[in-house]
């Protein structure tokens, strides 16, 4: 009974509370994320799966950054979308990521504790961390999406290294986590990689780690290459060597432990910092009830450190000068090891709890305290909603059109509703807005949709259809000049009344088309990927299949 109704607090908790009040507050990440959103449900509708560039949102230049950021996990959003109002079905997409963290860290948990009771603390803990809904408030939705799936990569990598018998079959549990991170973030997929392998690399000092062990490994990589490399294919294609403006790398003052504390002990979910108040008292007195188990000493540990790594006790301005450090540069804010940090702590915490239980009498007192521990638990969800509804009553002014159609920012934090929603689409995303241009692109000229024909500025509006922009054009002059404002990729395609042209990059980064015939000119600009992206696809559609099967038969052998 408390496994049922664990799942239906997870579910009730906080999206479906929130659907009533027909409006969301957005902030931080909100405009990049939602833009991408629509851009990807118009596509749908159009009939077309895959988004490269987008025509309808980010003041329609073709940003491309869907070929550098995957999107895999917005597709639950886009389910709901189609048959409920966009507020509605942001929520429940929520509900759904909420539910799915639960099923995940409770599947992760059996794998590794084979416990029913640990499981099901683990997955209360981690689901409800303060860290989690931290993700959902501030729109941070490449870790949230993260965030879904690290417990199933850690349960397949302790799987394969430290429970892998010469007559083990082959798991890839691994492969198929590290996957679906990378389905959801790339820059989180990266730093549970390099986590793992530090992990890997010390076990391999400190004890034999059997052929076994290391020809499954080999295996779990090529399974998750088959996997992922669709993903990956824009990265070589398109990213690498050419001159793409990435997130801006580096450290923005890590903050102070200080802060880390305090947030948590309020369980403050506006605060990137803040891991809640169950974590952080385990991590201030944890390791006094782990100290006699080594293996989960060492789990705690880990925690215990990126923790400490995640604020400003670790020196990084210092540290960066050494090249060591240098694989740490693309993290951008040193918290972001907390996505880490908040799994390996939240298995110490349910640790502790099932131990504490066991030292109480069965079907009696330790049964009481189960009780007790998920009241406390539900609670603390509770607290965790209320602060968000909070967050809905404050006045906080809407969103409005943006009639002047200039490349206006928008606001750092505002209120979307079903009437005003489609207003979001004609703003500039105030973070990620330029991520994944291209370096010396003049961006406010270009998405106040400005070019050039013939030398003199002029605006020019596009025709918006999947991974399309389509611009119609009356030249007046034989061998004309024309500099669109659309951003170029490797792929990128032009077509001038259906014959395909080849386009220079113009000092401004823009598009331009030399000797333009006199007259109405259609000219459509869209992407075309490499075919190997098609394939690749498919490989990983037929892997996934082929894995299953493999599921189904050892279940019924």
């Amino acid at each position: 009974m408390i496994p049922i109704f664990s799942i239906r607090t997870v579910i009730d908790c906080l999206p479906y509370t929130m659907v009533g009040t027909g409006k969301l507050v957005v902030q931080n990440d909100g405009v990049f994320h939602l833009q991408r959103l629509q851009q990807i449900f118009n596509n749908v509708k159009q009939g077309q799966i895959f988004t490269f560039i987008a025509s309808d949102t980010f003041r329609h230049i073709g940003l491309g950054s869907f070929l550098f950021y995957p999107y895999v996990w917005y597709f639950p959003f886009i389910l709901f979308k189609l048959f409920f109002s966009s507020i509605t079905a942001i929520y429940l997409g929520y509900g759904f990521f909420l539910l799915l963290t639960f099923l995940c860290s409770y599947y992760a948990m059996k794998i590794y504790s084979n416990n029913i009771d640990r499981s099901f603390i683990f997955s209360l803990i981690y689901t409800l961390c303060s860290k989690h809904i931290i993700e959902i408030a501030r729109f941070q939705w490449g870790e949230l999406f993260a965030y879904t799936f690290i417990p199933i990569a850690f349960a397949g990598f302790y799987k394969l290294v430290y429970e892998n018998t010469d007559k083990s079959k082959t798991s890839y549990t691994l492969a198929i986590g590290l996957a679906l991170i990378l389905y959801a973030h790339l820059l989180s997929a990266y730093l549970v990689v390099l986590l793992i392998g530090f992990v890997f690399l010390v076990s391999v000092f400190l004890r034999r780690v059997s052929i076994k062990v290391w020809i499954d490994l080999f295996k779990n990589i090529g399974v998750f290459l088959l996997l992922t490399s669709w993903v990956l294919v824009p990265l070589f294609t398109d990213y690498l060597g050419h001159n793409i403006e990435p997130a801006k790398p580096g450290f923005n003052y890590p903050d102070t432990f200080e802060t880390l504390w305090f947030s948590s002990l309020k369980n403050e979910i506006y605060v990137d910092t803040s891991i809640g108040i169950i974590l952080i008292i385990v991590f201030i007195i944890g390791w006094v009830f782990i100290k006699n188990n080594k293996s989960e000493l060492i789990i705690y540990l880990l925690g215990y450190l990126l923790i400490i790594g995640s604020t400003s006790l670790l020196p990084w301005h210092s540290l960066g000068k050494y090249s060591i450090f240098g694989m740490f540069s693309v993290l951008q804010y040193s918290f972001r090891l907390l996505i880490l940090a908040v799994p390996l702590l939240s298995i110490s915490a349910s640790y502790i709890i099932c131990q504490f239980m066991k030292k109480v009498p069965k079907n009696t007192l330790g049964h009481s305290l189960m009780i007790i521990f998920t009241v406390i638990l539900i609670i603390s969800g509770v607290q965790l909603t209320n602060e968000f509804k909070n967050q809905q009553q404050v006045t906080i002014p809407k969103l409005t059109k943006n009639t002047n159609d200039l490349n206006t920012t928008a606001s750092e934090q505002f209120v979307l509703t079903n009437t005003n929603y489609n207003a979001l689409t004609n703003y500039r995303a105030p973070i990620g807005g330029e991520d994944y241009s291209i370096r010396g692109l003049n961006i406010k000229r270009m998405e106040n949709n400005e070019g050039y024909l013939n030398g003199r500025k002029r605006k020019f509006i596009p025709i918006n259809s999947a991974n399309q922009l389509v611009y119609n054009v009356t030249i007046k002059k034989e061998n004309s000049e024309l500099e669109l404002p659309i951003i170029p990729y490797k792929h990128t395609k032009v077509k001038i009344n259906n014959t395909n042209v080849k386009f220079k990059v113009s000092k401004e980064k823009g598009i331009l088309l030399n000797k333009l015939q006199k007259g109405k000119n259609r000219i459509e600009v869209s992407y075309k990927p490499s075919i190997m992206f098609y394939i690749l696809f498919w490989v990983a559609t037929i892997t996934y299949i082929v894995l299953f099967s493999l599921f189904i038969k050892n279940k019924f052998e």
